[in-house]
């Protein structure tokens, strides 16, 4: 049988007990409520719902929470073009530093989409233009093989470097060349982006390859199967280049990694 003092602590831990069960549900429903604060938030930036985003933050979703990919709001607003949203966002303080899961940043979001304007607006704020992911992508790079030929000219006259390369030691222009896109490669070349011998060569852009020569490039500068800039020329048809470099030394036996050389 319980004393008085026994039965008095049996209640007081039945209480604490029934206290911390109520608890529970009470700390999974606001946890609830935030995350689709949350997602409310995404989707207002992803309309570009200046207004909705606003009354969401001063409710007080936190500015630079991510989602699943590690993507802020500022991110998905840049890579959406919000520009008037990424202002907003800028100026209640969200991170332009701050980088997803893969090491990109709000800048490197918007150079995939092509959006020059929210650029514009993030560098004004002192984000980087050359600032790299993981793979060693610079917004110069990833806009060059999306094909964004206004956005390179924008990143080069802003300083973007050139020379940049990537994690397989590509540039911009064989970026542009190996997604497809010929008349970007052609630009960035035009624009005085960095530029190999067999690359300018392929393009047919005799004033980079009279250039690059008098830099001081191998006449039998080849890439990384073996192809020379002579092979490139011939194949694509370039005479003058052709001639050039045949004038210059080039060797016509060369043969690549496959055994072909500039006469097959």
């Amino acid at each position: 049988r319980l004393d008085l003092r026994e039965a008095r602590a049996l209640r007081a831990g039945r209480r604490e007990a029934e206290a911390a069960a109520e608890a529970v549900p009470q700390d999974a429903d606001e946890a609830d409520a935030q995350a689709r604060m949350l997602a409310e938030l995404f989707e207002a930036v992803q309309d570009g719902d200046d207004g909705e985003v606003e009354v969401l933050l001063d409710a007080g979703v936190p500015i630079d929470a991510t989602d699943w990919a590690g993507k802020t709001a500022l991110m998905m607003a840049a890579a959406e073009g919000h520009a008037e949203l990424v202002t907003l966002l800028i100026e209640k303080s969200a991170s332009i530093e701050q980088q997803d899961a893969s090491g990109g940043d709000a800048v490197l979001c918007a150079s995939v989409s092509g959006q020059a304007e929210t650029i514009s607006a993030l560098v004004d704020a002192g984000a980087s233009i050359d600032r790299p992911n993981k793979a060693g992508e610079t917004p110069l790079l990833l806009a060059a093989a999306a094909g964004h030929g206004n956005l390179i000219e924008f990143l080069i006259e802003h300083g973007a470097d050139t020379g940049a390369r990537d994690w397989r030691g590509r540039l911009a222009v064989v970026r542009a060349l190996d997604a497809g896109h010929p008349d970007v490669a052609r630009s960035l070349i035009d624009l005085g982006a960095t530029c190999t011998l067999d690359v300018a060569s392929a393009l047919g852009n005799l004033t980079a390859v009279e250039r690059l020569l008098k830099e001081g490039w191998s006449v039998d500068e080849a890439d990384a199967k073996g192809v020379t800039s002579l092979m490139k020329a011939a194949a694509e048809g370039h005479g003058p280049i052709v001639a050039l470099l045949l004038e210059k030394g080039s060797r016509v036996r060369t043969c690549d990694h496959e055994g072909s050389d500039a006469l097959v």
